[in-house]
């Protein structure tokens, strides 16, 4: 369901999602919406539905989640074979797939580590 890509493919997908986060959309729109495929590209829906696809499809879990100064919710869920998907949930309730991939590794912090070093 979602396409695995390289580096400038997502790159691509995360340029194309700031341009859709642009365009607003209310929150309740999207509460039954189905997924769908946006004109660029972008794969959006409710969270909940992708985020189950991402369970179903690829065997994905959240790994980690941050606040972008947007305010909107960033979500990186990954499964134990190393397949990777990134998630934005904008302030108006929009989420779509940034981009995703393969080779997915969590990388323990050590002491000392300066991760612009490596």
């Amino acid at each position: 369901m979602f396409p695995r890509c390289t580096a400038t493919t997502a790159l691509f997908a995360a340029t194309a999602m700031l341009a859709v986060s642009l365009v607003p959309a209310p929150a309740s729109a999207q509460s039954n919406a189905p997924t769908m495929v946006q004109p660029n590209g972008a794969v959006c829906g409710p969270r909940a539905v992708l985020a189950k696809q991402l369970e179903k499809k690829y065997a994905e879990e959240a790994v980690s989640m941050g606040l972008a100064s947007t305010g909107a919710v960033v979500e990186v869920y990954a499964s134990p074979t190393g397949t990777w998907t990134m998630m934005l949930t904008m302030p108006n309730g929009v989420t779509c797939i940034l981009a995703a991939g393969e080779h997915w590794e969590a990388v323990e912090k050590k002491a000392g580590f300066i991760p612009s070093k490596f």
